[in-house]
Order: C-alpha cells, then sequence, then structure tokens
C-alpha cells in the first residue's frame, strides 16, 4: 500500500501529520484532511487559510472565524472518509495538487 499518496501538504498546526485528498464515503465528495488532527478543506487552495478549515478538536472556532459560511461545518455528524480512486481525483483536477515524495 501506498501510504500518502495523495497527500498535498504538511499540516503546520498541529506539525504530525499529511493533509491528503479523501473521499466522504456517503456522497462520494472530495475533501481535503489531516491524517492527524482531522482537520479537513472543502479544496485543497483552502489549506492555508486559518479561516476555511474546520477540526473534531478545535474549540476556539467560533471565536476566529468573521464570516460563518466560511466554516466547513463537516463536523456536525460522524463523516466516514477512504481513499479515493486516481480517476476520482484526476476528475476533480486535484492531481495537480499532490506531492511527489
Amino acid at each position: 500500500m501506498n501510504y500518502y499518496k495523495n497527500k498535498v501538504a504538511w499540516r503546520h498546526l498541529c506539525n504530525q501529520g499529511w493533509v491528503e485528498i479523501v473521499q466522504e464515503k456517503k456522497t462520494g465528495n472530495l475533501l481535503i484532511a489531516c491524517s492527524e488532527c482531522e482537520s479537513m478543506w472543502r479544496h485543497p487552495d483552502d489549506i492555508k487559510n486559518q479561516k476555511k478549515f474546520t477540526s473534531a478538536f478545535d474549540t476556539t472556532i467560533e471565536d476566529t472565524v468573521e464570516d460563518e459560511e466560511d466554516v466547513f461545518l463537516i463536523f456536525e455528524s460522524y463523516v466516514e472518509i477512504q481513499h479515493p480512486t486516481d480517476k476520482d481525483v484526476q476528475t476533480k483536477k486535484w492531481g495537480k495538487y499532490i506531492i511527489e515524495n
């Protein structure tokens, strides 16, 4: 198995995990998630924007976000994720974000 095959960045906030392209099992939507702190984003371009992530462990997000609509509220309910296929990643045109080695 190729671990972190779809990595797009190192998560500097937790400094413990790779940020990877993942897929929500129920909807098939692609997401970006940290393998350690479980922060998530809607799009790879949002990784550097501290206002566009949410985490199951973040207790301060309500204080740091100015516009509620900017928050990705994925943790309102449990989300089961899986590794996407190469085709899913390419269809969304997210292959360009993947870090090779």
